[in-house]
């Protein structure tokens, strides 16, 4: 019988759920990560950790007698937002900031006091430490090294997915967290990517959920177990709003 797999990043840990193609349930594992705290209020995860939790927790399912190659597609959901800053190579350029993060404050506090009308109209939030849009100000008044040097930015399961497959994209549930997209639009907000530190150039280009990002390639089959070519659907993570 074919397997479905969901593949879930939560703030903690990955899981991972087989399904039978009746629905049936098949098996599940999942593996913890670190998150780190080197400041009060500071809260970031190292990306790779997400991709070797990952491996990891496919071990557990395949030992748990879960035939890995029997898995025809799998989909993948995750907290959102997160964003991952990437160089030319896609390599990270540092921690990831996590949207429990409290360290930009400051930057909300000034962004409340002067585009709050702004901000809401479009992004129909306000600004927060949990958003992008203030985490990306803050590294740029603190690293601006780390902005300069980002060529690619992803969200934590659309960087997994560029990893099983070699394909970057996002979809819009993931973007509405970042403080920097216009909901009427439906696209990024060009004055608060800029505000952000970052260019439109920087940025993903959106595909919908349900949609076949990629396929696994040769060498995450190698690493995962999962079978080369294999579809990977979008997936998302949970509504900003």
């Amino acid at each position: 019988m074919k397997i479905l797999l969901g593949i879930d990043y939560g703030t903690g840990g990955c899981k991972v759920t087989a399904l039978g193609e009746d629905g049936s349930f098949a098996g599940e594992a999942s593996v913890e990560y670190t998150t780190y705290h080197d400041h009060p209020g500071w809260s970031e995860q190292e990306p790779q950790d997400w991709w070797t939790s990952l491996c990891a927790a496919l071990k557990k399912l395949s030992d748990k007698g879960v035939n890995l190659k029997d898995v025809a597609a799998c989909a993948l959901d995750g907290s959102t937002h997160n964003a991952v800053l990437l160089d030319g190579d896609y390599k990270p350029v540092r921690r990831t900031i996590m949207w429990t993060d409290q360290r930009s404050t400051a930057e909300c506090e000034m962004l409340r006091s002067n585009y709050a009308d702004r901000i809401f109209s479009s992004c129909y939030q306000m600004p927060a430490p949990t958003w992008t849009l203030p985490q990306m100000m803050w590294l740029k008044a603190h690293e601006p090294e780390a902005l300069e040097r980002t060529r690619h930015v992803l969200f934590v399961k659309d960087y997994v997915r560029y990893l099983l497959t070699g394909a970057a994209a996002t979809d819009r549930i993931e973007a509405q967290g970042t403080l920097f997209f216009d909901m009427k639009a439906g696209d990024w907000d060009r004055e608060l990517v800029e505000m952000a530190g970052l260019t439109l150039e920087k940025l993903p280009s959106f595909i919908a959920p349900t949609d076949v990002a990629g396929y696994v390639t040769a060498e995450a089959a190698a690493a995962t177990g999962l079978p080369e070519g294999m579809p990977v659907v979008c997936g998302s993570s949970d509504s900003a709003v």
